[in-house]
């Protein structure tokens, strides 16, 4: 399919405004549940929620009137949706919970359609496309802490101004939304900025349509509908800046509505077949289209893919982990040789210990017996992790000053002083305020491995360890029911101060 398009973006401009850039904002999270409007219920639209296969969809409102446009708040717990006032035959903005519980008004007016809600990022405030006369619509928002609280008007310019969508990022204050070009006699994506009244076009194509922004999690994208012709509207993205617009999802028939999934490893969308609407999922990178289950009896639209902030994906079990030892070398960065094939890559010989300090025992090296054996063992607790460690057969491989070879002896004595176990975990869990999951940067541990002189010339000193992580850090790092994946990385036994340098890592010998 040829497609020929012009653009005119602000980013190519030198645009002072450049958003990190996600209609309704997909806000970071986990992948949960995604949430539409259907006829589900009949002849009017209801609220239905379900799984991002399709399955287990959940009618969330029920009543005779239509209910469209649902918004996860920033949270998951919430979701904002256009309710029709069959007393005043206009649209309001109101919330509920997760569950379809707690439905009450936000934002009303008995003479104006207020639709199309979009969460600011800490969920205080919603904005919504309002309907300032019959052929007229502006962008207002409202403070989610009470009915009509703060009413306050975005960009009310004699044009319309539609499909609002407040950027996700952290303290953002951007909404970017479509907005008529009389000029052009098309829609374009335009910024403006609350906290500095800036407002700007972001985007423009003068022979198409750009409506139904809607940003990346991470704010650097924003997917939007693009209407190719008449009877074909398709899924492009730019850049959060406006620059670098391409096609997504596009076919002969109407792809709408985009919404990023909170991991931004995927879209969700309307497509049409026939003059029957059904949700799809694709993949940004691919193109590649598919996984909803198909629903030809309801005509489902207007998609919204809920953040998941209390929880993340998790093995059913993942303790206890047992690491064998190995004695560790240096990398080899000067390559001097080749191994042989099929491992043919560049190496060195002879290999290089990256302890100066530290041996064990090898008949072919240093005549004595191959005692060597150890392993680092971290196994979970009901509130704690435990940590065990131990090696045998340590032994220096030269004098050490300080007392740290047996007897004042040098090579091949038994090693009389302490190791080192170190590693970094990366921590995902919910301690966190409002019981939030979230991932800390990477926390180096250490712990002393003290070692006991054997006394017996055919093995090394015995080196042991055995302690918990709460122990270590000096406070609860575990936490029960706050479903904590540890990832552990670097792990190694390190040598005598103040060199540290590593003696043994996990790994595995093949005799």
């Amino acid at each position: 399919m040829t497609r020929t398009v012009s653009f005119w973006c602000a980013g190519a401009c030198g645009l002072a405004l450049l958003v990190p850039a996600t209609s309704l904002a997909a806000y970071p999270g986990s992948n949960g549940r995604i949430a539409y409007e259907s006829n589900v219920g009949g002849t009017d639209k209801e609220i239905v929620m379900g799984a991002p296969d399709g399955s287990t969809a959940t009618q969330l409102t029920t009543n005779t009137v239509d209910d469209r446009d649902p918004a996860w708040s920033p949270d998951g717990t919430r979701i904002a949706f256009a309710r029709l006032n069959a007393g005043t035959s206009h649209f309001e903005i109101w919330t509920m919970n997760a569950n379809g519980s707690s439905q009450a008004a936000l934002a009303t007016d008995a003479a104006r359609d207020y639709t199309q809600p979009t969460w600011s990022p800490d969920g205080s405030r919603i904005a919504f496309q309002y309907q300032s006369s019959a052929g007229n619509d502006d962008i207002y928002r409202v403070d989610t802490s009470g009915v009509n609280v703060n009413l306050t008007a975005v960009a009310n310019s004699a044009l319309n101004e539609r499909h609002p969508a407040w950027s996700p990022a952290a303290g953002a204050s951007v909404i970017v939304f479509s907005k008529f070009n009389s000029t052009s006699s098309h829609y374009e994506l335009v910024t403006k900025n609350l906290n500095t009244a800036v407002q700007a076009t972001l985007l423009a194509d003068a022979d198409h349509d750009l409506t139904f922004p809607s940003w990346s999690p991470d704010a650097s994208k924003i997917a939007y509908t693009y209407k190719f012709s008449a009877t074909d509207d398709d899924i492009w993205e730019t850049d959060g800046d406006g620059s670098d617009p391409a096609p997504l999802v596009f076919s002969g028939a109407n792809e709408r509505n985009v919404e990023w999934a909170p991991e931004g490893n995927a879209l969700v969308l309307d497509t049409q077949s026939g003059t029957d609407f059904e949700l799809q999922q694709a993949n940004p990178d691919s193109f590649q289209q598919g996984g909803m289950a198909a629903r030809p009896t309801t005509v489902d639209t207007n998609p919204d893919w809920q953040p998941v902030t209390t929880a993340q994906a998790r093995p059913l079990g993942a303790t206890p982990m047992y690491l064998p030892l190995t004695v560790a070398f240096n990398q080899c960065t000067a390559a001097n040789a080749t191994h042989d094939a099929p491992l043919a890559f560049a190496a060195c010989v002879p290999p290089r210990p990256s302890s100066p300090d530290l041996t064990v025992g090898e008949p072919l090296v240093n005549g004595k017996a191959p005692n060597f054996s150890g392993f680092v063992r971290f196994r979970a607790l009901a509130a704690d992790t435990e940590i065990t460690a131990s090696l045998t057969d340590v032994r220096c491989a030269r004098p050490l000053i300080g007392g740290y070879c047996a007897g004042g002896g040098g090579a091949l004595a038994d090693y009389a002083g302490d190791l080192q176990l170190a590693y970094e975990f990366r921590l995902t869990d919910r301690n966190y305020s409002a019981s939030r999951a979230g991932t800390m940067v990477e926390v180096p541990v250490t712990a002393t491995v003290p070692c006991t002189i054997n006394g017996d010339p055919a093995t090394g000193s015995t080196c042991s360890l055995s302690t918990t992580l709460n122990s270590i850090v000096g406070g609860s790092a575990v936490l029960a029911g706050q479903r904590s994946s540890f990832e552990l990385s670097n792990v190694e036994i390190q040598g005598p101060p103040p060199g540290y340098e590593a003696f043994a890592r996990p790994g595995i010998f093949q005799p």
